[in-house]
């Protein structure tokens, strides 16, 4: 899970937050898709392809600078 993962997390009453589970290749897709991740950026407003360009863009950024680009 060194680039993209999923994880799932709950708060409890007392303020504590617990991670529940991890996926290391969780699902991605338009919300048209009804993919958990899509859903949540559209409560937040973030379009799925605004973030797919932006993981796709961080990604070549950081390939870069591990070969020394």
């Amino acid at each position: 899970m060194a680039d993209y993962a999923k994880f799932d997390i709950r708060l409890d009453q007392s303020g504590r937050y617990f991670f529940i589970d991890s996926n290391c290749n969780p699902a991605l897709g338009p919300k048209e898709q009804d993919v958990a991740l899509s859903v949540i950026l559209d409560i937040y407003g973030v379009p799925f392809y605004e973030m797919l360009r932006n993981l796709i863009m961080f990604t070549m950024r950081e390939n870069g600078k591990k070969k020394g680009g």
